[in-house]
């Protein structure tokens, strides 16, 4: 494994909560910051280009941090619509890269993480886009905690780790 990625038994993340399918109250929450990060990459004159570079985590240096309900939602919404196996998954992770990434792609995009939405590839887009992005996630976080939701965030490939046995029925 890379050594710059997160691991599972990395004392900073501990505990890694387990997996647990979202509430529709949480799911529809998740939506609302969604459509909020939507709103503010439309209004800084961005867009995704589809590329795949945001999954390939050790290209781009990049960590991506997310809330458990963001990756719950992933997972939930893989599990449905995917032939995602567990091992499949696992070999991606251990190679720090996502493990919705499928042919050079995202294959959660529609509910992929806020991190993803508001990760950018060039630089001046992601400075377009930083601070409006922080005001979404902290918006989503603090309303988690309204709803007595665990309020674990940190990288995401740490919380893949450790539930990737729910990526498959």
């Amino acid at each position: 494994m890379p050594t710059n990625i997160p691991s599972a038994d990395n004392p900073l993340w501990a505990p890694v909560p387990h997996y647990q399918q979202p509430s529709e109250d949480l799911l529809r929450l998740l939506q609302s910051a969604r459509q909020s990060m939507a709103d503010a990459v439309s209004g800084a004159d961005v867009s995704c280009r589809a590329c795949g570079s945001c999954c390939d985590f050790p290209r781009q240096d990049h960590v991506l941090f997310a809330t458990k309900l963001e990756l719950d939602a992933a997972i939930y919404w893989s599990r449905q619509h995917l032939q995602l196996s567990s091992r499949a998954a696992a070999e991606l992770l251990t190679n720090g890269l996502c493990p919705f990434w499928q042919s050079g792609r995202c294959a959660v995009h529609e509910v992929r993480p806020l991190g993803c939405r508001s990760f950018f590839c060039t630089g001046q887009e992601k400075k377009l886009v930083a601070s409006k992005a922080d005001n979404v996630i902290s918006y989503l976080r603090s309303n988690i905690k309204g709803h007595n939701a665990f309020r674990w965030y940190g990288p995401a490939i740490t919380y893949c780790l450790v539930n990737v046995i729910h990526f498959s029925d």
